[in-house]
């Protein structure tokens, strides 16, 4: 569920301006454009979306209030995949209506957003700006999210140490052993083994070789 917002807590983030966990929209364009949004905040830190606001932080309002609240839960939820369950609100800023929405940082992510041709995007919020998610940043998005999920703080440690060895996440490139690690964070040997096998089976990191040479990679 969106976390809660009122109107003094939204009035004070307008005057800030946009950045990292807040955007405008002066109204309704699309609802791709919305999701965009959307996603981003929740592949990212979170954040708060606001229509009837223009890009320099003036408040326009919007005509059809209703009508904008439904175009963002219909975005929440055919839009993205997997969707989200938003809760935006009409909220009363120098005598216009606005439509805000907060967004939690999901628990689901990566949330990518479906576009008419089929096309699956994933998004993340850079700035104070929308982008789309390739290569190592998307990888590292979905093991962010796998990883958060009942991981001890040493195969958290683990998982980050393969990723800075091997970006790539190809044969070729692995070369992070448990021995390697054991030593760089003065861990027993035993220790860091078990967490590398630990690792391994969740499909967290691949390991190639075998016995005491062998050596691990970002899947």
């Amino acid at each position: 569920m969106s976390p809660r917002l009122d109107t003094a807590s939204l009035a004070e983030l307008v005057a800030e301006g946009e950045g990292r966990r807040l955007e405008f929209k002066e109204g309704f364009s699309n609802a791709a454009k919305l999701a965009r949004t959307l996603a981003a905040f929740a592949n990212t830190r979170g954040g708060v979306l606001v229509v009837g606001v223009d890009d320099d932080g003036d408040v326009r309002g919007v005509a059809r209030p209703k009508e904008i609240v439904e175009a963002l839960v219909r975005a929440g939820r055919e839009t993205l995949e997997p969707p989200l369950a938003l809760e935006p609100r009409p909220f009363a800023l120098d005598g216009r209506t606005v439509i805000a929405v907060a967004i939690a940082r999901s628990d689901r992510r990566p949330h990518a957003v479906v576009h008419d041709d089929g096309e699956r995007e994933v998004v993340v919020r850079v700035g104070a700006s929308n982008r789309r998610a390739e290569g190592a940043a998307r990888r590292a998005l979905e093991l962010d999210a796998r990883a958060s999920s009942g991981l001890s703080p040493l195969e958290k440690s683990v998982l980050a140490w393969v990723g800075s060895l091997a970006p790539k996440g190809d044969g070729a490139e692995a070369r992070a052993t448990a021995a390697g690690f054991a030593k760089a964070r003065n861990v027993g040997a035993q220790r860091a083994k078990r967490a590398f096998i630990a690792l391994e089976r969740r499909g967290l990191v691949v390991g190639y070789g075998a016995g005491t040479r062998r050596a691990y990679a970002l899947p």
